[in-house]
C-alpha cells in the first residue's frame, strides 16, 4: 500500500477500502501473477503523470486482461497512485 497516496480513491474505494480489498485477494488466492505490457507514461507536470499499460492478471482461480490507467502524484519526493482504472480488453486467452 506504500504505492498509494493517502487521499487515493478509485473504484469506489478509498485507501483503507483498497487495503482491505487487496488483503481479501491475497487471502483468497494461493498464487497471483501480474504481467505488464505496452507501458506508456505521460508527464503532466513535475508533480503529476498518467501511466497506461496492458495488464494480464492470473491466479489459481481467476484470469483477466485489460488496460490499466494510473494517475500518479509526487508526494514527499515519491510517486504515488492517486487513482486507477481498469477496462477489459478482448481477444486475450489464459496461457
Amino acid at each position: 500500500m506504500a504505492a498509494y497516496a493517502e487521499d487515493c480513491f478509485s473504484g469506489g474505494l478509498d485507501r483503507d477500502g483498497r487495503r482491505r480489498h487487496k488483503a481479501e485477494l491475497n487471502g483468497k488466492y494461493r498464487r497471483i501473477r501480474v504481467e505488464v505490457r505496452d507501458l506508456r507514461i505521460k508527464l503532466i507536470s513535475s508533480e503529476r503523470a498518467i501511466v497506461h499499460f496492458d495488464q494480464e492478471y492470473s491466479s489459481d482461480r481467476h484470469y483477466d486482461y485489460g488496460r490499466k490507467t494510473l494517475q500518479i502524484v509526487k508526494r514527499d519526493a515519491r510517486w504515488r497512485i492517486k487513482n486507477e482504472t481498469w477496462v477489459p480488453l478482448k481477444g486475450r486467452k489464459p496461457r
